[in-house]
Formats: structure tokens, sequence, C-alpha cells
């Protein structure tokens, strides 16, 4: 159930790379380091720039029915992990539960078992030295 949970946790951080791909804006990264805030501002100016010219080679209608097509896919990773989740939390805590009584009991039944077979082996121990003789 968790490897279960991880992989649609990929699945969905590649559906939402998709929908930032779909919505025209580069993927997410680390921020460039810059040194100084004009520095800063001519990254977002470049970024920008990327941007536009992507809106300008797709046409306006074509934008639009990216845009749409990325909500969608927005709302389909966070289905995944919705699921992912819910899933992993209902087969996997019910596991985990279910495996920490029996191993509870089991353990009580081996411990009983243990006393049983010691109380008798010194029984038997007992009658073949014929000491209830």
């Amino acid at each position: 159930a968790k490897t279960f949970g991880k992989c649609g946790a990929l699945m969905a951080e590649a559906t939402r790379r998709l929908s930032l791909s779909c919505k025209l804006h580069p993927p997410t990264t680390a921020p460039p380091k810059v040194d100084s805030e004009e520095e800063a501002r001519q990254e977002k100016e470049r970024q920008r720039a990327v941007i536009d010219e992507r809106r300008e080679s797709v046409g306006e209608e074509m934008e639009s029915v990216l845009n749409v097509l990325g909500e969608v896919l927005d709302e389909v990773a966070n289905a995944q992990v919705q699921m992912c989740e819910s899933l992993e939390a209902s087969l996997s805590l019910s596991l985990e539960a279910f495996a920490g009584v029996e191993l509870k009991e089991t353990t009580r039944l081996r411990s009983e078992a243990e006393v049983m077979t010691d109380s008798a082996e010194a029984a038997f121990s007992k009658y073949l030295h014929g000491r209830y003789s």
C-alpha cells in the first residue's frame, strides 16, 4: 500500500508538470541564484518573454484550449493524490492494526505454550526418575 502511495505521488507530480506545460509555463525548478534585485528582475523578464513567445507561437485560441487542459490536469493530479492517500490509509492502517492484534495474540499463545511445555517436561522428567512411585 505504501509503494502504491509513492507511485501515485510520482504520477501526480508528472501530471502537474504536464499541466504546467499546457499552461505554457516553464517547469518549476529551484530559482537561480541572483546577486541583486536587478538580476532577479531580469530573470523574471526573461521568463515572461519566453512565456509570451510560447503564447504567440500557439495562437490565442489554442492557448485557451491548452489552459483549460492544464486546469483539468491539475484536477486529475489532485484526485490522484487524494485517491492514493485514501487507499494507503484504508489499506495500510487497517492491515497494520490487524497485524498488531494478531501478533499480540500469537505472542501470548507462544508464551502459554512455552510454560505448558516446560511444565510437561518437568512432570515427565519426574515420572521417568521414579519420583511418583
